[in-house]
């Protein structure tokens, strides 16, 4: 027996556990873990000290460079009064207020307003009007849903945006900002760009966004000087944005870009109408960043594009970079800045070219019956003067016809044209300006067209080729539209609409035989009757775009089953077309259901499949090509054979109304020639076809083409061929 082990001898010594190695090394790498965490720590801590200390030195030198560049520009400014004659020593300016002071005891009433003035102005904001300047025409463009209006709205603290028709621009409306409410909203920057109040004020065009507007853009851009061209900061360029940028290039009209909306930037701390300057200090860096990276996608778009885009605040080449002015039309952060870069670009770049003319210049936008004024125009002149008792030329739907002025209106400062308003009566009136006129024999003007003065020294010759030039406008319009032969009939309340509306119906597909503008009258009604069709309603239509129907003419088509569809909007309108034509369709659809055949193509599938070989047929066929329906009448083109019509479908054993391509089906047909027998006329391995005919196919094309696809149309040219249809 084998001597017993010594188990104490056995037992393995502590440091050689395994199990206590593991445990070693793993608290050994949480060690080395957490001095590595703790050095990565001091040294990120290190490195914020670093970038605060640098922070804080670039600060200084920037603070020290303003500095420095505020002496600078004192020292230009100085240097500026010396050049013109007006720098003043301490001791001038302490010998004038003595002066001041004794004039101030003689007469204290007059002096104490002229001295109010000169204290509370300094050189660089004194409003200063030279009555040889016209006020510059600022145009506003941009897609729709920017918030153009909204933008016009905040600075005349107007609702007009929430009054149109559908919360959409669709007409052009003007506003005359005046310069002392300009001055007023920019005081506060006018040390960023150096800006002297001498031009009246400003003239805003407002324009429809929807690209169907293209046309009044067009004309609105025509009036201007410069534009504001509204860009939605959070949705970037979009297509009507890039069509107002096709068009201000092609006109050279020069433009700011207003980036909308900034107060939807998330974590964004609104501050209400200030400079962006000022307000984007108060943000938090998480906005500021932001804002940065909006801006610099859009700067990327407009590069696009073909155009540098820059910061307004870091621009300084504006003759060759656009500058970027981001707001908010909802609170008014930025509106300051737009409205000081708009007046330091007109008033640096366009001396001469505001210069008033002697030759009026101006466009009818609306014509319309004002209670206790009667038929008016609504009208932007955009330079010259005019005055009480011109004698005028204007374009009508029979001709150019001779008129004087009676009253000139205008809204009060801040107030859209487009808005009935209390109106201040002029005299005379000089461009640039929104106004009302009141005269003989409106009823029929044309929106749209040009007002020409007869000058006292125009002789008969002259004033004949002024009117001629009126109505060569409208007869270019008419002309240049491509009528169909069908279609509806369209008449709208002024030329720009016209041409919005008809724009619209080309995208939308829609036929139109004739054009007009103004009211509608019986010889419109007269027009439609001649071209209606009978038992075809779908074009015994009249579309009127911001047209008042007469009771009488709402009568007179209803009695000769003349449909008008009148309306606002003319998307609506054209949307209830769709409605309407629907509603034709389907009821034709029903009446005409027999008569619309689907082609299709069936095998028999044999002899066993037989069931029935005389009327009422019963077998068993598979579909080729095309859909099977119930009531689809059945030809054997190879034996000359006319079938019968197929009364019903079942497919194992359940009764189906369609049969689809590659089903396998049981179907009845039923014929009047008793005389046909499976096996004498025809036998089990037929090819079998719907028999179309020419009112078929005209039939699916007027009424079922939504339910028609290509490949129906491939089979329906097959079929015309097999069975010799023209």
């Amino acid at each position: 027996m084998p001597p017993k082990k010594n188990n104490k001898n056995n037992k393995k010594k502590p440091g050689l556990n395994s199990a206590m190695l593991k445990k070693l090394k793993q608290h050994q790498e949480l060690v080395k873990q957490d001095q590595e965490r703790i050095a990565k720590e001091e040294e990120e801590e290190r490195q914020k000290e670093l970038d605060l200390e640098r922070q804080a030195k670039e600060a200084e030198q920037l603070k020290e460079q303003q500095r420095l560049d505020k002496k600078q520009k004192e020292k230009d400014k100085i240097a500026q009064l010396k050049k013109e004659g007006k720098y003043m020593t301490k001791s001038q300016k302490q010998k004038i207020a003595k002066a001041r002071a004794r004039l101030n005891q003689t007469n204290i009433t007059v002096t104490k307003k002229k001295e109010e003035i000169i204290i509370n102005e300094t050189f660089e904001n004194k409003l200063i009007i030279d009555e040889n300047k016209r006020s510059p025409i600022c145009c506003v463009l941009g897609h729709v849903d920017t918030g153009k209006t909204k933008l016009l709205d905040k600075i005349r603290k107007t609702n007009v945006q929430d009054k149109e028709v559908g919360g959409i621009t669709q007409q052009i409306g003007a506003s005359f900002f005046p310069m002392s409410t300009i001055r007023e909203k920019t005081l506060d920057i006018s040390g960023i760009l150096d800006i002297e109040y001498n031009l009246p004020g400003i003239l805003i065009i407002d324009t429809p966004g929807h690209e169907s507007f293209s046309n009044l853009r067009n004309r609105g851009s025509s009036l201007c000087d410069i534009a504001i061209l509204v860009v939605d900061i959070m949705h970037g360029l979009e297509k009507q944005t890039l069509e107002s940028i096709k068009i201000l290039k092609e006109k050279k009209i020069p433009f700011v870009i207003a980036l909308n909306k900034i107060d939807r930037i998330y974590g964004w701390k609104s501050q209400g109408e200030i400079s962006l300057l000022k307000n984007v200090k108060e943000q938090d860096s998480s906005a500021k960043d932001d804002l940065q990276r909006r801006i610099n996608d859009i700067k990327g778009q407009f590069s696009t594009e073909g155009l540098n885009t820059q910061l307004f605040s870091k621009n300084k080449q504006m003759k060759s970079i656009y500058s970027l002015v981001p707001i908010s039309a909802i609170t008014g952060e930025g509106i300051p800045d737009l409205l000081a870069l708009m007046v330091y670009l007109t008033q640096k770049w366009m001396k001469t070219k505001l210069n008033i003319s002697s030759e009026v210049e101006c466009t009818i936008m609306e014509v319309k019956t004002e209670e206790g004024l009667g038929t008016t125009i609504d009208a932007i002149l955009s330079n010259g003067t005019l005055k009480v008792g011109d004698k005028i030329l204007l374009a009508t739907q029979n001709g150019a016809i001779e008129s004087n002025i009676r009253t000139i209106l205008t809204p009060h400062p801040l107030r859209e044209l487009r808005v009935k308003n209390e109106y201040i009566n002029h005299k005379e009136i000089k461009a640039a300006m929104g106004i009302k006129i009141v005269a003989n024999n409106l009823e029929n003007v044309i929106a749209g067209t040009n007002i020409m003065r007869i000058e006292k020294s125009d002789t008969l010759d002259i004033i004949q080729n002024k009117k001629e030039l009126l109505i060569a406008d409208i007869d270019n319009l008419i002309n240049s539209i491509d009528c169909n032969e069908k279609g509806v009939y369209v008449k709208a309340s002024t030329l720009g609409s016209l041409e919005a509306f008809i724009s619209l119906l080309k995208e939308e597909k829609i036929p139109y035989f004739g054009v007009g503008i103004g009211s509608i009258h019986k010889k419109d009604i007269l027009k439609v009757i001649a071209n209606m069709e009978k038992d075809n309603k779908l074009y015994s239509v009249i579309f009127a775009f911001n047209i008042k129907v007469s009771k009488e003419i709402e009568q007179m088509a209803e009695k000769n089953g003349i449909t008008i569809l009148a309306g606002e909007i003319i998307y609506n309108i054209v949307d209830n077309y769709k409605k309407y034509v629907e509603k034709i369709k389907s009821a034709k659809k029903e009446v005409l259901k027999d008569q619309a055949i689907f082609p299709c193509h069936l095998e028999m599938m044999g002899k066993k499949f037989i069931f029935n070989n005389k009327n009422p047929f019963v077998f068993g066929v598979r579909v080729i090509k095309g859909r099977l329906l119930v009531g689809t009448p059945l030809i054997c083109p190879d034996k000359n054979v006319v079938l019968g019509i197929v009364t019903s479908i079942e497919r194992e054993h359940n009764k189906v109304e369609v049969g689809k391509e590659g089903m396998e089906l049981c179907i009845k047909v039923e014929t009047e020639d008793l005389s046909i027998t499976f096996g004498r006329h025809l036998n089990e391995t037929e090819n079998l076809y719907s028999s179309i005919t020419r009112e078929s196919i005209d039939c699916l094309k007027e009424y079922y083409r939504d339910d028609m696809k290509k490949a129906d149309w491939l089979q329906i040219i097959d079929l015309k061929k097999i069975l010799s249809i023209k």
